[in-house]
């Protein structure tokens, strides 16, 4: 690095490296010790071993002046939606029973603003990779959440199965597979087949909906079962529990290590934002719409 500046006629006794929030964190931790930034990018570790030789000073950038990085403020944000329990109570839909049982119904029934701009900077500043927290800033104002706290902002268990995958079939003793696209799909389908709505009883189609729109926000491909959704379907229609928070965090970190993903929970983080006392004054926002009813 040294030699680089050299040749451009830069000469530092120590090579000054300007440093927001997010890295001065990272540079703060011991990544063998922190679950946080248990997976803290390589150059972090370069960075901080130099800092320690004296080959490298650091000059931290005030808050305010900081930036997030643009390609989050160009994404787009998937609006929450509510689900419509009264319309499904008299269409008989055994959603209703199967949230119900959960004690889930006040999660699906969530009805706040969307803040388009707050979701992005929620994304952009997420810091670490943790399976079962969020550490991020919004208005520079510090949010970090685990499970147990998620539970009491979002009143959603904190409890069950704690499974996560998305490139294959969760892996644990406490599912099969094979039995789970049995009930899903029927006797004669194979858990290495392809798996398509279409092929869904109504009402588990009308579920899985739910899914994609309220704990696996995504913005198309509803044609298709991915593993996840099937696998958080089948403990619901089975009745065996699920960790719905454990779901969102792992979820959330999804998006923001995805180039271009959707940003999702727009309800969710606002109730977040709300319980951190977020000054949410004068931000731009949209309310939901009779559009966004599922049912």
């Amino acid at each position: 690095m040294k030699q680089q500046l050299l040749d451009y006629g830069f000469n530092f006794v120590k090579v000054p490296i300007r440093c927001d929030n997010t890295s001065a964190i990272c540079l703060g931790k011991n990544p063998v010790h922190h679950s946080r930034t248990k997976h803290i990018d390589i150059r972090y570790h370069f960075i901080k071993d130099h800092i320690e030789k004296g080959d490298i000073e650091l000059v931290f950038i005030p808050t305010e002046e900081q930036v997030a990085p643009e390609a989050y403020f160009n994404r787009k944000i998937l609006v929450g939606k509510i689900l419509d329990f009264d319309f499904c109570s008299r269409e008989g839909f055994p959603i209703v029973e199967w949230i119900r049982f959960r004690g889930l119904e006040p999660f699906f029934s969530l009805n706040f603003p969307s803040y388009p701009e707050l979701m992005k900077e929620f994304y952009a500043h997420i810091i670490g990779s943790s399976m079962d927290s969020i550490l991020t800033t919004v208005k520079n104002k510090t949010i970090d959440f685990e499970l147990r706290r998620l539970n009491i902002i979002l009143n959603a268990t904190n409890g069950g199965a704690m499974g996560w995958n998305q490139r294959s079939w969760v892996n644990s003793e406490d599912f099969d597979k094979q039995d789970c696209v049995r009930v899903l799909f029927g006797e004669n389908v194979d858990y290495v087949q392809m798996m398509y709505t279409r092929n869904l009883p109504l009402d588990y189609r009308f579920l899985h909906r739910a899914v994609c729109t309220h704990i696996l926000p995504k913005a198309g491909g509803f044609d298709e079962v991915t593993h996840m959704e099937a696998y958080t379907m089948y403990h619901f229609i089975t009745g065996r529990t699920i960790n719905v928070p454990f779901l969102l965090v792992n979820h959330m970190n999804s998006i923001h290590d995805r180039e271009n993903a959707r940003l999702g929970y727009s309800n969710i983080i606002t109730k977040i934002l709300q319980y951190f006392h977020i000054d949410l004054t004068g931000e731009v926002h949209h309310n939901l719409q009779s559009a966004d009813k599922l049912g």
